[in-house]
């Protein structure tokens, strides 16, 4: 076979504009720039942990997607009143750089999540 394929039979990238579809690098990438805008500055003032996607977890603390082991309101605790610093990424990892001690907030899309600001519109991906 032919390698690099010639551009013609190279698939479409039409999926990153399918309704639910998987977030791709680009989607990432305006997400972190979302944060950079309106987080990068700001403290944590309040932390909402719980599934809200209407499913059979909703309304839980979700501890195998946090952490397992994590407790709700250690997680909770961890980010109260830490400074955004920075919004990253690599790939399609995105994290959050907290001033103060304690960890960083990794968060990772999945298959159709995404991140939303009050006021702001959001991406139709």
């Amino acid at each position: 076979p032919e390698w690099p394929p010639p551009q013609s039979r190279l698939p479409s990238p039409s999926y990153a504009r399918v309704p639910g579809a998987m977030p791709e690098l680009p989607e990432v990438e305006a997400m972190r720039g979302l944060m950079e805008r309106h987080a990068v500055g700001r403290t944590i003032r309040k932390v909402f942990a719980r599934e809200s996607g209407g499913g059979p977890r909703n309304g839980k603390f979700d501890d195998k997607a946090i952490g397992e082991g994590v407790k709700e309101q250690a997680f909770v605790d961890a980010l109260l009143g830490r400074r955004v610093v920075a919004a990253k990424r690599l790939g399609k990892q995105l994290w959050l750089e907290l001033g103060g001690e304690g960890p960083h907030l990794l968060v990772h899309c999945g298959m159709t999540g995404s991140l939303a600001v009050d006021g702001v519109k959001r991406f139709n991906f």
